[in-house]
């Protein structure tokens, strides 16, 4: 039966992915620890292949250039917590009231957990097209299932996800870029408290005027 012939293929190919997605996850966990340790800059791709336990080579076979490795590790630290706020569903229900806070102090932790690189993540982010095409792709790959889609109530969840993005990466920016003194100083706790109110504002379902009858 061609069945019987088929059917080893598919352990082989299985077997294969599963290797590949450990040996991935073993260079990203790599990666974190090596930034966070030495920084950007001192870090090497070369050094994070032999703390993982693989060869180089598949290093930049499977995430191209130190840049996009490094994007990746904070993206899906970042989208480790965002798995959190389907489970949670926000501290004000259905309202949004602590959501949008917590969103932006997610984002900023998983920053400053770098250890100090933040500047060249989001650096990356602007300068480096891999970098800022892996970032796109990780978010937009399926915008419904975004753990911050998902999360937002109310109507144009999509439209409001991007906006907190863009808030959030403009704070990433103006503190790790620019370097604006306030923004430099202030903790992330504090940052997400002072703008906390117009988050609320941004991802609270929006209630039609009476008689708005437009659908």
């Amino acid at each position: 039966m061609s069945t019987s012939a088929e059917t080893p293929d598919a352990p082989l190919a299985s077997s294969r992915a599963e290797r590949r997605e450990r040996g991935e996850q073993a260079v990203l966990s790599a990666a974190r620890e090596l930034f966070r340790r030495d920084g950007y800059d001192a870090t090497t791709v070369r050094a994070i292949a032999t703390r993982a336990g693989v060869d180089a080579s598949l290093v930049m076979r499977w995430f191209t250039s130190k840049e996009s490795l490094f994007t990746r590790a904070v993206i899906e630290q970042f989208q480790l917590r965002g798995a959190q706020w389907q489970d949670e569903g926000g501290t004000g229900g259905d309202t949004g009231e602590g959501l949008g806070e917590r969103m932006l102090l997610d984002f900023l932790h998983a920053l400053e957990d770098t250890g100090g690189s933040a500047l060249h993540v989001v650096r990356a982010m602007l300068s480096h097209e891999q970098a800022w095409s892996t970032l796109r792709a990780a978010f937009l790959a399926d915008p419904d299932r975004d753990p911050m889609v998902v999360a937002i109530p109310g109507e144009e969840a999509q439209l409001k996800a991007a906006l907190l993005g863009s808030i959030a990466l403009g704070i990433g920016i103006g503190r790790h870029v620019l370097r604006f003194p306030p923004l430099e100083e202030a903790s992330p706790e504090h940052i997400a408290a002072v703008i906390a109110p117009a988050l609320h504002e941004l991802l609270a379902p929006q209630r039609r005027p009476e008689g708005d009858t437009q659908g």
